[in-house]
């Protein structure tokens, strides 16, 4: 969604060349942790007559945040031109989009932008309250976590079985993630277990581990009829940010990087368990 591609009812500031003596600039970064999800936003504006609107409060700046494979939409409303917005992380996934503009927050009569196109000449312009002033170069962003096991998590998911009560562990790799399916017995214990920690982490790690060495596999080739699914276009990106690429490299290795040596963790917590220290 470019909002600076479109056409308006009046000057807009940064909307190709209404406003060719102005410019309005949004510098926006995405950071994360283990929970939530943080949009910085640095705002510039040279234009004199949008900024009278933001200091006589008759206009603010806006952060529209829109995720479309989780359908999430909010605009985020703030005065000052530095500003924070934090989001649940179960709100984004995979990629988001940020747009930072400049709205009327009241009815504006006889609106003139100072340094608009000549073609506008001294026309002057009433503003309704929502209306846009001011719209910066929109931004898409990863959503993806600091801590690796969730960024792995971002890609898979466990489920019970609809027909199996009793029997093996399966895979369904055709979705946006990849689903793992336990029996109901299984997924009953399962979700017992997953709370309890070391248990819970030690647990995920079993399960996740021999499903990412198959989609390592699945990786390794470009032209795999699941190329199109949306963990396989994320779990590349993982990879390309362990410097790995093509085909040449060890799942099982790999998969214990992007899984931070699961092994070692799971040993040192059933050592610490035996020791009753946990």
């Amino acid at each position: 969604m470019r909002l600076s591609e479109r056409s308006y009812p009046h000057p807009v500031v940064g909307n190709r060349d209404d406003v060719p003596g102005a410019a309005f600039q949004a510098a926006v970064t995405a950071t994360s942790d283990k929970e939530n999800f943080y949009i910085d936003i640095q705002i510039q504006c040279s234009s004199a007559s949008v900024q009278s609107l933001i200091q006589e409060q008759r206009a603010t700046f806006v952060a529209h945040v829109e995720c479309s494979n989780t359908l999430y939409r909010q605009a985020f409303r703030f005065a000052e031109p530095s500003h924070r917005i934090k989001i649940p992380g179960s709100r984004l996934f995979d990629k988001f989009e940020v747009n930072v503009l400049a709205c009327a927050s009241a009815n504006v009569a006889g609106y003139a932008v100072a340094g608009a196109h000549p073609d506008y000449g001294d026309a002057t312009f009433d503003l309704s309250e929502g209306d846009i002033v001011a719209v910066a170069d929109g931004h898409e962003f990863l959503a993806e976590f600091e801590d690796a096991l969730a960024r792995i998590g971002s890609i898979m998911q466990v489920d019970e079985s609809r027909d199996e009560d009793d029997g093996i562990m399966k895979v369904d790799w055709n979705g946006k993630r990849i689903v793992i399916i336990l029996s109901k017995k299984d997924f009953a214990t399962y979700s017992i277990l997953k709370g309890i920690e070391p248990i819970g982490s030690t647990l995920a790690s079993m399960i996740v581990l021999p499903v990412l060495i198959q989609a390592l596999r699945y990786a390794k080739n470009s032209e795999s009829d699941l190329a199109g699914c949306r963990w396989h276009d994320i779990l590349q990106r993982r990879l390309a940010k362990l410097s790995v690429s093509g085909s040449d490299f060890d799942e099982l290795e790999v998969a214990q990087q992007l899984l931070e040596l699961p092994i070692k963790r799971a040993l040192a917590s059933a050592r610490a368990l035996q020791e009753g220290e946990l």
